[in-house]
């Protein structure tokens, strides 16, 4: 079978690639065998010499060469806007799993992992808001078996712009994320066992050194594409902030009346244990913190009383 999913028979004329980014030659299907798992066919080169290939090398029909040409330019200029690392790719996934209905689109893994596949332009577009031509006009893009394919790095600016229109469902997941973290950094987890000597307990310390290679950066990058706003909405912020400000000022109100029924130091105590606990957006956030090391432990002193004889 050929990636079209036509069988090639003797004494056709087919494209072969040696790799994908090789050029295509013209040979001729001698004899095809399908003993194996893997169809192998005897071809003959222009140059006339023999060989073995393996069926997945045998791309289409030799008439079809000039649109298989330009279909394979098509993935090599997609394939150089595959840069993206690890936590890049684990937070496009993450987006698309959320937001992006699978009817709509979805992401590619062949032959380049992370692409955009597009099945619905103009819902996907309303999505967005923004037309996709305006990603097709800086990134490299081809049409192929109905969707509309998109590169890696439009992958992650489509992530993006997705978390920045729809930043709550995204935000919710790295709080929840982040308080998992937070008690496995304090007190260590049980996993499943991966081989026979594991007992499947993770150590406060290995989960913070696991929270600072993959989870920190995954979570931090998210908050970048969400425009780090708050919870909802710029304007449910704006009037949460307003009430705070409104109630602060009847605080105030309250701790003058209190003055002349109060001594003046239970006041200021008052007034003081309110500026300490306030909740700014600096501790809201969950942060997973190392464990302490011993030394780091305060000492406990605790005396025991001495037995008494009669």
């Amino acid at each position: 079978m050929t990636s079209q999913g036509t069988t090639a028979k003797p004494g056709e004329y087919w494209v072969y690639r040696h790799r994908d980014a090789s050029p295509s030659e013209r040979i001729l299907i001698n004899s095809v065998d399908y003993t194996k798992s893997k169809p192998k066919m005897l071809v003959t080169f222009n140059d006339g010499r023999q060989e073995t290939v393996p069926g997945n090398r045998i791309r289409v029909p030799w008439s079809d060469v000039d649109a298989y040409d330009r279909l394979q330019e098509a993935w090599s200029r997609i394939r150089r806007e595959d840069s993206l690392d690890d936590v890049e790719r684990d937070c496009i996934n993450q987006v698309f799993d959320l937001l992006v209905p699978t009817e709509v689109a979805e992401l590619g893994w062949r032959p380049i992992n992370d692409t955009t596949n597009v099945k619905d332009q103009e819902i996907f577009s309303t999505m967005l808001g923004l037309d996709l031509g305006k990603y097709a006009e800086h990134y490299s893009s081809v049409h192929v078996d109905g969707a509309f394919v998109l590169s890696p790095l439009a992958s992650a600016a489509i992530a993006e712009r997705l978390c920045g229109a729809n930043p709550t469902p995204i935000l919710d997941v790295v709080f929840k994320e982040e308080e998992e973290s937070w008690l496995k950094c304090k007190y260590g987890s049980q996993k499943s066992p991966i081989f026979e000597t594991d007992d499947g307990w993770r150590s406060p310390e290995e989960e913070y050194d696991w929270y600072l290679k993959y989870d920190r950066p995954r979570h931090e990058l998210l908050r970048q594409w969400c425009g780090y706003r708050a919870i909802t909405s710029h304007e449910r912020m704006k009037a949460a902030e307003a009430e705070t400000h409104r109630l602060e000022l009847l605080l105030e109100e309250t701790f003058k009346r209190l003055e002349p029924h109060m001594p003046q130091l239970e006041v200021d105590l008052l007034r003081i244990n309110n500026n300490k606990e306030r909740i700014t957006p600096y501790n809201v956030r969950p942060r997973p913190d190392r464990p302490l090391s011993p030394s780091e432990i305060p000492e406990r002193i605790v005396y025991r009383t001495r037995r008494q004889w009669w």
